[in-house]
């Protein structure tokens, strides 16, 4: 369901995305349904991180919200440590940045969302 591989432009000694292999534009086509998906995406990630010997305590965890977004897929980005990062790292990837939005803030959202309609989760596939 999910594929982890590292950034072609690390913005920190470690820098992995956090993809499903389905495709999923963007966190705006996500609903009520994909919560356990995002669940999911920062699982795998951090296991990731871990097995490479980075600190995930001392991790920048986010996703791209729309419309600032560089690839159309949904992506997920582990950045560690987060001290490693430079200026225009936390510009694009920072905690207080309105496009760069947390795990935790992408579920809230979703949360609030109506529960999918059959008809509408088909014609969206």
């Amino acid at each position: 369901q999910v594929i982890v591989f590292h950034d072609i432009c690390p913005a920190a000694t470690y820098h992995l995305l956090s993809c499903p292999v389905i495709h999923i534009k963007d966190c705006k086509q996500l609903t009520k349904n994909d919560i356990e998906l995002v669940k999911l995406l920062e699982t795998s990630g951090l296991e990731a991180l871990s097995r490479l010997g980075a600190n995930v305590q001392d991790a920048r965890i986010g996703f791209h919200w729309p419309p600032f977004t560089s690839v159309s897929h949904l992506h997920l980005h582990l950045i560690s440590p987060v001290s490693s990062m430079g200026c225009l790292a936390e510009l694009k990837y920072g905690s207080k940045s309105p496009w760069f939005v947390s795990v935790n803030d992408v579920i809230s959202h979703l949360q609030k969302l109506p529960e999918p309609t059959e008809n509408l989760t088909k014609a969206m596939i």
